[in-house]
């Protein structure tokens, strides 16, 4: 080949050169298309149940916040339907062997909890990459309000993921239009599947209900008062009283064996207090909160009843869980009451 004839030859590889690094650099400069899908599938006759959701939106919000302590980050979830909020609570606390935030770094937070549906959450794992991806997935249908679909949603199906990180409070919203959303049910009825593509951002954020606006609305088990939190979550109490009449505030155990070990591990002298609150004088006493209904969710029944007292919460919960244990098959729903399928359902 004379060099003549070679130049054509150069001039096409190194046009092609181009070629590619301009497919590269387009490629890099315009972002993956947002996905945006939640799934729910339902199986009580074989003990199994499981919701995921996963964003690439940005557009709906994928900011944690900046913090960086893995024991000060929590998150809750909301999905909301014709009406109806389902929150999973994703507590705070890092990692310690079983349960807890794995990391909460610049990029990315990871939640883990290994015995989900038990544990603290039915949220079995959860991470939420700043600018990236949200995802979340759960071996249960919800820790408050659990998530009973008998046919199709009828409205769209909202959610919302709030991250509070150190003093920071970030959520990422999306909703799904009821056309956007398949239902089937299985195993001969007693179970179903949605799975819902296509989600947008939710600018108003509908699933996440207005707390501190002064009225208790679904989802919220509280708004204002005693032990209620920013998130409009009710506290449940305990303490521990010793003899020189100062006390300490304890986990609400929900066995009072429980509490009494913890009570005594840092002061012999020191005497269990379930369902009740260290007060401004040093002593445990009992405080009153705005009347809210309660439901006790037993295995295959529920009840309920009222209380106007953290004294009463405590009560309600100890006598519903009879040993069980907190995170057990049975669990109590605050603002709750107790729907004709032996379900609790929230107010």
């Amino acid at each position: 080949m004379t060099a003549h004839e070679g130049r054509p030859y150069a001039r096409n590889v190194e046009r092609a050169r181009w070629l590619a690094v301009a497919l590269v650099v387009a490629v890099a400069a315009c972002p993956a298309h947002a996905a945006t899908k939640l799934q729910v599938t339902s199986r009580p006759s074989r003990d199994s149940a499981k919701l995921s959701y996963a964003s690439t939106d940005a557009l709906a919000g994928l900011d944690k916040g900046a913090g960086t302590d893995a024991g000060a980050i929590s998150a809750i979830v909301y999905v909301k339907h014709d009406g109806v909020v389902t929150r999973f609570l994703i507590p705070e606390g890092a990692y310690a062997g079983r349960a807890g935030w794995l990391a909460n770094d610049a990029s990315r937070a990871l939640y883990a909890n290994r015995d989900a549906p038990d544990g603290a959450t039915d949220a079995s794992r959860t991470t939420f990459a700043t600018g990236r991806r949200v995802k979340l997935v759960t071996k249960g249908l919800g820790d408050v309000s659990p998530l009973a679909l008998g046919g199709a949603p009828g409205t769209d199906v909202e959610l919302a993921y709030v991250v509070t990180n150190g003093g920071e409070t970030h959520t990422h919203c999306a909703k799904f239009s009821a056309a956007s959303c398949a239902y089937a049910s299985v195993d001969g009825g007693t179970g179903y599947k949605l799975k819902c593509t296509g989600g947008v951002a939710d600018l108003q954020c509908g699933a996440k209900p207005t707390c501190g606006n002064g009225i208790r609305e679904s989802g919220e088990q509280c708004d204002g008062g005693v032990g209620c939190t920013a998130s409009c979550y009710q506290g449940i109490f305990s303490c521990c009283q010793d003899a020189e009449d100062q006390c300490r505030a304890a986990p609400a155990f929900s066995l009072q064996y429980y509490l009494y070990r913890y009570c005594t591990t840092t002061n012999f002298t020191s005497q269990p207090r379930p369902g009740l609150m260290c007060g401004a004088d040093g002593v445990c006493t009992d405080a009153a909160i705005e009347s809210v209904p309660l439901c006790c969710q037993q295995e295959t029944s529920c009840y309920d009843g009222t209380t106007s007292a953290i004294s009463g919460l405590w009560s309600f919960q100890y006598y519903c869980l009879q040993g069980t244990g907190i995170g057990g098959p049975r669990h109590i729903v605050i603002n709750g009451s107790c729907g004709g399928d032996g379900l609790c359902v929230a107010n």
